[in-house]
């Protein structure tokens, strides 16, 4: 349990390092990256980290087996402002697997200390690699940018 504690205590401090000062993405980071220039920042938690707390966020997750919780934050990196009025969606898959497979869902604005962020849950089972799609849209563009996380799942 204190393994836990402490991986939920990493994530909360990452989370508001976030939301103080979204605007340095580091060469080389698997949770961040600068796409269209918007910098893009990559959260995923098993759902069991935030006990309780799901029931409100996102209609629930009672009907997901091996569930984690998807969560992006945006900034506008020449600025570093956060981006609070996107339309973003999320597509998780396997490596090597392309199309329409996997799970798409919208990420739902979200506030996250008081500042805004997108998420929903995604089911994932199996251990290894998976690849999370993402589609950011922003008003009166019709422009979408488009990227993709690689990410490792271990099971316990």
């Amino acid at each position: 349990m204190k393994v836990h504690r402490l991986f939920l205590y990493s994530l909360l401090l990452f989370l508001a390092w976030l939301v103080a000062d979204g605007s340095m993405v580091f060469a080389g980071d698997e949770h961040a990256k600068v796409v269209d220039g918007i910098a893009i920042y990559l959260g995923v938690v098993p759902c069991e980290l935030i006990q309780g707390q799901e029931r409100q966020m996102h209609g629930g997750v009672s009907k997901i087996l091996h569930c984690h919780h998807v969560m992006v934050a945006l900034f506008d990196d020449a600025s570093g402002k956060r981006i609070e009025d996107a339309t973003v969606t999320a597509r998780v898959r396997e490596p090597g697997v392309s199309g329409v497979s996997g799970v798409e869902k919208p990420l739902e604005p979200m506030p996250v200390a008081g500042s805004m962020t997108y998420g929903n849950f995604f089911p994932i089972s199996a251990p290894g690699e998976f690849l999370i799609d993402l589609k950011i849209t922003r008003p009166g563009s019709p422009h979408v940018t488009k990227t993709e996380f690689e990410r490792e799942h271990i099971m316990k």
